[in-house]
């Protein structure tokens, strides 16, 4: 094919499809750039130096109809149709350069995704440059912006993305994957994991990505969406569905109404609009759907700065300007920061983008996250398992990408060392679920820069962070061997003569300093974890999935006291589906510790408050750490109790003491709705 057969065959596209007002003039140079139309490689776009303009890395092909079928290259990979094959093509009635001018209405129908463009689809000059800043203020919501989400919406969410032996495009092969994480018989083995979200990507439509085919089931791998949603619900597993944007609008619409009607859990729109325009219309049908009582679980993209690893902006977009969301947005929780690269560059801007920047928490997006361990590549088991427990220690947790994302895709060892994280996340639920109450009651995000917990002593740090007030989270942000001698530097704030505490070791250090932690995976494979001295952290047991109609049972208080002093924790409950929140409908247990000298108080507070469903009765297990003396009387409400001398006795109520990791553990038992005294004194 020579020139003057690319430049008719344009000619022809833009008359026949776009109009006799676009058609290209023959001869002339159409882009002023200086070469006449037969001699330029991209007649439509500037480009005297005929560079490759579509950035595909494939050479100066930038206009050409490869395949002759009316659509140039470069709107064919955007369209991600096949560029040589004539067959395949994009859709007219879409927006595949997402610039709000549907194809057939564009002139420019390739213009790079995420740009300005003017009222005939085409780039705006002069405000198409990447922008490597944000703002260092810090934006945070008015209360009650960022409803709770389901209690079942902070477990762990399994996705992927793969044909063949994945088995993700088949009803059977999916729900395989469910049965692995459960410990049911299947074909990938037993893999029992905590779970509560299954998550089916494009193949449910057959990997069709234009009107109508991507709102329509492929019968032929899944003959049964409805049975495929009610098994995986009797397996205790939630369903999200990813959506394209393709033919939007009543009809689309209603099509998503018939997956809610077949019991779809979670819609997760996989489409960026730039603004919140096509987000609200879904909301509402959600909202109109599951009536005006119930917490909704709805995933939007949100780009958060920085963004220079992000495979859509590889593609073309200008993502490192953030979209113009209405401030609504930030009612519909959750967001996901698009398709990063699965490298250590791409994590490590993960990192900053949702925990530092203020397109993050620290500009009101709390239920910020990412594909883990990215969107692209993610084979790397190291990268994997760092950015696992990185997620495990946000508000929400999902592996997800285009190579393998089950849990056991790394290998054995990364298998459990990402199991030992995601259970310690499903343990510290009451913890969490508390600092979502405060998410809405007071605006404040559970995950906060040092910027916004400290100011003033490490601002310019993103990669240190606290966890609540309590927990601070230093993610392995390189891999071990880019740190001299395998150690990564972490900065404890001073605060007020805070202490700290190495949450696997209970080593303790001052605050205010900076110290080396090793990060290798033979010496230590988990993530940095460190305590605030004085802290009492709320946990549960050991569960694989969340049911908001069981509470923790037992409920571990895990105390770090001082050894002069006092500290509280009031921890918060409520029914875990409802808007009863809202309406008060919760409960708070007031936690105290004092310790002075050869005594120590703890006060476990009544659940004061009433919500459906409030259990009568708590099991307690309150674990003291750094306990240097054994305590030799032990009075529970002013009586002596006694001590457990096997661990697994059903004595209660007791204690006992570990000598060698210095931890004091005392149990009992006790109405919801009474106040307990522990009073603990050595001789």
């Amino acid at each position: 094919m020579n020139n003057k057969t690319i430049v008719l065959l344009l000619s022809l596209f833009l008359t026949n499809f776009m109009g006799p007002a676009c058609a290209m003039a023959m001869p002339g140079d159409s882009d002023g750039d200086g070469l006449v139309d037969a001699e330029d490689n991209c007649p439509l776009e500037e480009n005297a130096a005929q560079v490759d303009m579509d950035r595909d890395g494939k050479g100066d092909i930038c206009d050409i109809d490869i395949d002759g079928d009316g659509f140039i290259n470069e709107h064919e990979i955007i369209a991600n149709t096949d560029p040589n094959n004539a067959t395949s093509k994009p859709d007219l009635n879409a927006d595949d350069d997402r610039d709000g001018i549907v194809n057939k209405d564009d002139r420019c129908p390739a213009s790079a995704i995420g740009r300005s463009v003017d009222a005939q689809g085409c780039e705006v000059a002069g405000v198409t440059e990447m922008l490597d800043d944000y703002g260092d203020e810090l934006n945070l919501n008015p209360p009650h912006t960022e409803p709770m989400i389901p209690k079942w919406g902070f477990g762990y969410m399994q996705s992927g993305w793969g044909e063949g032996d994945f088995g993700y495009d088949n009803q059977e092969g999916f729900l395989d994957h469910a049965r692995a994480l459960r410990g049911i018989e299947n074909r990938y083995g037993n893999h029992r994991y905590p779970a509560d979200v299954m998550i089916l990507d494009m193949y449910w439509t057959g990997k069709e990505w234009s009107w109508p085919g991507n709102m329509t089931w492929d019968l032929n791998k899944f003959p049964d969406p409805k049975a495929l949603i009610d098994t995986l619900h009797a397996m205790d597993f939630k369903l999200m569905m990813n959506y394209h944007e393709g033919g939007f609008g009543e009809a689309w619409l209603a099509q998503l109404q018939r997956d809610l009607d077949y019991g779809l859990d979670i819609v997760w729109l996989d489409f960026w609009r730039g603004n919140s325009e096509y987000e609200k219309q879904v909301w509402e049908l959600l909202r109109k759907h599951h009536g005006d009582d119930k917490r909704i679980m709805f995933m939007a993209r949100h780009y958060a700065r920085p963004n220079h690893h992000n495979q859509e902006s590889i593609l073309g977009g200008d993502f490192m300007r953030t979209p113009d969301e209405e401030p609504l947005e930030k009612s519909m929780p959750i967001h996901w920061t698009g398709d990063v690269l699965g490298d250590w560059d791409g994590f490590s801007e993960t990192i900053e983008a949702i925990v530092y920047s203020d397109d993050g928490a620290p500009g009101g997006w709390s239920y910020l996250h990412a594909d883990t361990p990215g969107h692209t590549k993610g084979e790397d088991p190291e990268l994997a398992l760092r950015w696992m427990q990185f997620s495990d220690f946000t508000t929400s947790t999902r592996n997800h990408g285009t190579t393998a994302r089950d849990v056991w895709s790394w290998g054995e060892d990364i298998e459990q060392l990402s199991f030992d994280s995601r259970m310690l996340r499903y343990r510290l639920l009451p913890y969490i679920y508390t600092y979502s109450w405060h998410i809405w009651e007071d605006a404040i995000p559970l995950t906060r820069p040092l910027r916004l917990a400290y100011p003033g002593e490490a601002d310019d740090n993103p990669y240190v962070y606290m966890f609540g007030e309590e927990l601070l989270v230093a993610p392995v942000y390189k891999p071990a061997a880019a740190f001299p001698k395998g150690r990564m530097d972490v900065y404890l704030p001073k605060g007020d003569g805070l202490e700290w505490v190495d949450y696997w070791t209970h080593a303790v250090y001052e605050g205010g300093q900076t110290i080396q932690v090793e990060v290798g995976l033979d010496i230590q494979p988990n993530m940095p974890l460190f305590v605030k001295r004085g802290s009492i952290i709320p946990m549960g047991p050991e569960i694989f999935h969340i049911d908001p109609a069981v509470h923790a049972d037992p409920i571990t208080l895990d105390i770090y006291p001082k050894d002069r002093g006092s500290a509280s924790f009031t921890v918060y409950d409520d029914d875990g589906e409802s808007l009863g929140y809202q309406r008060g409908e919760q409960t708070f247990a007031r936690v105290t510790v004092s310790s002075q000298d050869e005594h120590m108080k703890i006060v476990v507070g009544a659940h004061r408050g009433d919500y459906e469903g409030k259990p009568e009765s708590h099991n307690y297990i309150v674990k003291i750490n750094l306990v240097d003396k054994v305590f030799t009387s032990v009075k529970l409400n002013k009586q002596k109790i006694q001590k457990i001398m096997d661990d697994n006795s059903s004595i209660q109520p007791g204690w006992s003491y570990d000598e060698e990791k210095n931890i004091f553990w005392v149990r009992f038992s006790s109405h919801a709705d009474r106040k307990n005294i522990i009073l603990l004194e050595s001789s």
